[in-house]
């Protein structure tokens, strides 16, 4: 077994349990993708303080922002998309409704069906919030750190 490759069971460890050099490789490069995510969680979790949402609410927002123009975006396509149940998209569609930043609409396909789509204030909401997360990841977390002590930002995507 070369070092930078699996052994025939898929694993870094060698034909009898032993480390390897691949293995101290796949376990720093597994190490470090773990850094990495909790670097864009902690991230993340100050940037929706802010926004007063919730990390399942933008993943939403993105969903329906990425499909709305592609013939309709179902609140069945983004229980499917994401992996839940109908009845949970449904509250985070509720929610997001509630907030004035999702509209349902009447699909032109099947009269049964409505349409999702993000409002003006959901659009302009979307746009800031991605933003700011993006800044905040490539400053190492300072911007959302100062932008949290700033005024709410919520009012601003009102506006």
């Amino acid at each position: 077994m070369k070092d930078s490759e699996f052994n025939r069971q898929g694993s870094v460890f060698g034909d009898e349990g032993e480390f390897t050099p691949a293995s101290s490789l796949r376990f720093q490069e597994l190490s470090d993708w773990f850094s990495a995510q909790r670097t864009f969680h902690r991230n993340l979790e100050v940037v929706l303080q802010q926004f007063d949402l919730t990390a399942q609410q933008y993943v939403v927002l993105l969903e329906i922002s990425l499909h709305q123009d592609r013939g309709g975006f179902a609140i069945k396509h983004l229980s499917a998309k994401l992996g839940i149940r109908h009845n949970s998209a449904v509250q985070f569609v509720d929610a997001l409704c509630a907030k004035q930043y999702v509209r349902r609409t009447p699909s032109t396909r099947d009269r049964r069906v409505v349409d999702l789509r993000l409002t003006p204030t959901g659009e302009r909401l979307l746009r800031e919030l991605v933003q700011t997360h993006w800044q905040s990841m490539h400053s190492g977390g300072s911007h959302a750190r100062h932008a949290e002590a700033s005024p709410d930002r919520t009012h601003a995507a009102a506006n």
